[in-house]
């Protein structure tokens, strides 16, 4: 289990904490540096050891780095400075390395011999694939969060949409498989020969995802008869960015300000905005080429096949999966776009405190530019 940062600074508190751990039958934990000190995190490790090895049990001890997750040192000394620490965990008597934010084969192939330990990476945009990963030496594979916040994410997009605009499509989207069909995660696991690890999404952060599809409600009568296969952008939003298609976060929204922007009724919407180009990059497609089959009536259904079959490279369910979910929380990145977005924020609803993404400033945007008073 998920042990973070052990609930306490002090190790003897660790201990205690770490005892009813295993009296409630785990049998190995994660524990992490977080932005500590490596010196702390030893010490943790060995009184937790010494904690299971006086109630007679043997506890996997999975340490965790975030030299690489947090930019704990500058770019050019991460791997030393994580070798340094893996070290110092395996001699304090950790069972394997945790190294989140680690996506490229050569880091990866450095670590496998030297960390000594089995090693763990966690699943993001752009990580090798998983069989790659194993043929590396990689031995574990976490989804983290990854996975619930995809489905949370998919679950307040379609609600979204259909508490605003009464669409019904996107229900279709991504079924959940019966009891008695084999999860594709289970399929991956066995296939690879890795170990999968999953975290469900904490409740803090299932009731933030879930107020997106509770924030947005129909701004009048006439929204569930929007047509969006001849969008009129001069008269209402396109869909949320939330909303996906194929997986893909944005792609039906793309979709709307392509058609309105073809018809001339684009309104203030921009198409090939940077959020549109950062879907032609990810896709590898071309918007020009993109346009041209928009123009041309294509549905929905047939532009995800059109991406699907022209993406270069070709990318897996996971890879779009860990796309759209860095898409979603991405933010500001820079002076001048930060005060852009506080100045769109302050101006829209300055008492609002959870307009934290882009997606975030996006839906509220949207929904006060039709209407809506937050």
């Amino acid at each position: 289990m998920d042990f973070e940062s052990e609930y306490s600074s002090d190790p003897a508190i660790v201990g205690e904490n770490v005892a009813q751990l295993i009296d409630a039958g785990a049998v190995g934990i994660n524990l992490e540096d977080g932005s500590s000190s490596p010196d702390l995190l030893c010490a943790k490790i060995a009184q937790v050891k010494r904690t299971a090895a006086r109630l007679g049990t043997v506890l996997f001890v999975n340490a965790r780095t975030d030299t690489y997750l947090r930019a704990l040192v500058p770019a050019e000394h991460r791997l030393g400075e994580t070798l340094a620490r893996a070290v110092r965990y395996r001699a304090a008597g950790a069972d394997g390395i945790f190294v989140p934010g680690v996506g490229d084969a050569p880091t990866i192939t450095a670590l496998v011999p030297a960390v000594k330990l089995p090693l763990n990476v966690l699943a993001r945009a752009g990580l090798p694939a998983t069989p790659v990963l194993a043929a590396l030496g990689v031995r574990r594979l976490s989804a983290g969060s990854g996975i619930a916040s995809a489905a949370y994410g998919l679950t307040a997009a379609v609600a979204a949409d259909f508490l605003r605009h009464g669409v019904s499509a996107n229900l279709a989207e991504g079924p959940c498989p019966t009891r008695k069909s084999t999860p594709c995660w289970l399929r991956a696991k066995a296939s690879a020969g890795l170990h999968v690890l999953r975290r469900p999404l904490s409740l803090s952060t299932m009731a933030k995802e879930s107020f997106h599809a509770a924030y947005f409600k129909p701004v009048s009568a006439a929204a569930s008869a929007l047509n969006y296969s001849a969008p009129d952008l001069t008269r209402h939003a396109p869909r949320s960015p939330r909303t996906r298609l194929g997986g893909y976060v944005h792609l039906p929204r793309l979709l709307d300000k392509a058609r309105a922007v073809a018809a001339g009724r684009g309104g203030d919407f921009h198409y090939n905005c940077p959020f549109d180009v950062k879907f032609f990059a990810f896709t590898g497609l071309k918007h020009v080429a993109f346009t041209a089959r928009i123009k041309a009536g294509k549905s929905d259904s047939e532009m995800l096949a059109y991406v699907e079959s022209k993406a270069k490279p070709r990318r897996n369910a996971w890879e779009i999966t860990g796309w759209s979910a860095w898409m979603e929380q991405w933010t500001v990145s820079t002076p001048d776009a930060r005060e852009f977005f506080s100045k769109i924020h302050r101006k829209n609803a300055p008492q609002r405190a959870d307009i934290a993404t882009w997606f975030d400033w996006i839906e509220l945007d949207d929904y006060v530019t039709f209407g809506g008073r937050p």
